[in-house]
């Protein structure tokens, strides 16, 4: 701490930086400087002058104070958002330097100077963006509005990845964006563009979307756009929650997609002949996915469907020729007809107690898929048809109902956890830990492993099959190589 006298009469700016600061104290019969807490005011209160660099966490500033000084917050590597009141009517330059992570800078409403948006501070007019925090994540939209970046804005910005202007260039510093790993992405029809911006790539997002008053619905991407496209969560100061139907549909360059949490919905065909799209995120926000809304991206390889998703709509991912791996989650309650129809690499399957109806040829021409789990009932709903073409093994847990008539022409199998054989107890053989495990005959198995059961982190040692006598010998030559190992048996995924 520091303990500033009453003789002192000025304090130039920075002058406490020292991270291990705790506290700025004043004596009491100063005239010019007091303290609050351990911050450093002027003696009416009316400048904030500087806040200890090891503060941490919200700090709100107090309504008397008008003026934010220069580094008045600089260094403050543990303060994580900061809400200006109304009465501030000036901030000094790099008043949030170095404040490493800090996600917000939140601003009255009332305040005639000062504005933010999502967290990031501008003039009241829209037309200055002063300040990103340093720890704003993802992608940023910049209104149409603004005219000017300020110097510093973007700086150290190190998680930001994305930031679209829908307007003109605007002018920048030549600190603007230092030190942040940003694309610039600009929109068709403005004017002022250049590759380097500011330092940074700068890119054409031929997005194409509509206003519905209080949302966003992407409407249309340019068939010509190449390579990763992290689409904005708002655009025009509304967020973004639909993807429309076919609005990317024969975007054949088009590699990966980052979908924002904002979007609900992705639309009838919205993706559907994509045919390089290999990386898709759908975030937990999405409720439904339409029909053949990834159908025929036939590099698409693996997709993750969230626990928010409850219906996948008719031929959502038929044709999808590289999809070795889906993930349903326990949400889903209805697969569309085709939904996963002529996904050639898909080997294994296991679908959710939640899901209550499978449609037509929901499977159809799998033809690598080999076994199926269901992990509740029967659905009420299930297809004849729903595996046509193809002969998968269907399995069921023990103690699901309904599985006594068959399904795809065949009977049903029980898939009960084959447990460690007492006759072959867990042992080390040539350096290898090695055990047996006894079930049912020609049983599917994955073998997993992980080091610590306080974190675990899972990973697949082997997928395999139980031999026709129901026993398999397992053994795993890297375990010497691990101070633990902990293994668990799963249906192959």
């Amino acid at each position: 701490s520091v303990t500033i006298p009453a003789s002192v009469t000025s304090i130039g700016n920075n002058a406490f930086s020292s991270p291990s600061i705790t506290a700025i104290n004043v004596a009491e019969n100063n005239p010019n400087y007091t303290s609050i807490d351990g911050v450093l005011f002027n003696k009416d209160l009316t400048t904030l002058i500087q806040r200890p660099p090891t503060f941490s966490g919200h700090y709100t500033i107090t309504n008397s104070v008008t003026s934010i000084g220069e580094y008045a917050f600089a260094g403050c590597n543990k303060i994580t958002s900061v809400t200006i009141p109304a009465s501030v009517t000036s901030i000094g330059d790099y008043a949030f330097y170095n404040c490493t992570s800090i996600t917000a800078i939140n601003v009255s409403e009332n305040n005639p100077n000062y504005t933010s948006i999502d967290g990031v501070l501008f003039e009241k007019g829209v037309t200055d963006l002063i300040q990103c925090p340093a720890a704003f994540s993802g992608g940023f939209t910049i209104p149409a509005s603004v005219t000017n970046i300020c110097d510093a804005a973007f700086r150290d910005c190190t998680a930001l990845t994305c930031v679209y202007v829908q307007g003109n260039a605007p002018s920048y510093g030549s600190t603007s964006f230092e030190n942040t790993p940003a694309t610039v992405y600009y929109f068709p029809d403005t004017d002022g563009w250049i590759n380097p911006f500011a330092g940074r790539p700068a890119r054409l997002l031929p997005l194409e979307f509509a206003n519905g008053g209080d949302h966003i619905v992407i409407t249309r991407l340019g068939s010509a756009f190449a390579g990763h496209l992290p689409i904005p969560a708002s655009l025009d100061r509304l967020p973004v929650t639909s993807i429309g139907p076919s609005a990317f549909n024969w975007c054949k360059s088009l590699t990966s997609v980052t979908i924002p949490a904002s979007v609900t919905s992705i639309g009838d065909s919205a993706f559907s002949y994509c045919f390089a799209l290999t990386a898709v995120t759908i975030p937990g926000s999405v409720t439904s996915i339409g029909s053949y809304a990834f159908s025929f991206c036939m590099s698409l390889a693996s997709v993750t469907i969230p626990g928010s998703v409850t219906s996948i709509g008719d031929g959502a991912f038929a044709g999808c020729w590289s999809l070795s791996s889906v993930s349903l989650p326990g949400g889903v309650t209805n697969i569309g007809a085709s939904a996963f129809a002529n996904c050639n690499m898909l080997s294994s399957v296991v679908i959710p107690d939640t899901v209550d109806s499978i449609g037509d040829q929901a499977f159809e021409y799998c033809y690598t898929l080999a076994a199926v789990l269901f992990t509740g009932n029967v659905p009420s709903s299930l297809s004849a048809t729903a595996f046509d073409g193809i002969s998968p093994t269907i399995y069921y847990l023990p103690g699901a109902t309904g599985w006594d008539a068959p399904v795809n022409f065949q009977f049903p199998v029980c898939w009960a956890p084959p447990a460690v054989s007492t006759a072959y107890s867990p042992r080390f053989t040539s350096g290898a830990f090695a055990f047996t495990l006894v079930g049912n005959a020609n049983l599917p198995v994955r073998i997993e492993a992980c080091d610590s059961l306080a974190s675990p982190s899972w990973s697949t040692v082997t997928d395999t099959t139980l031999d026709a006598s129901g026993t398999l010998d397992f053994s795993d030559p890297d375990a010497s190589s691990h101070a633990s190992r902990f293994y668990r048996v799963s249906f192959p995924k």
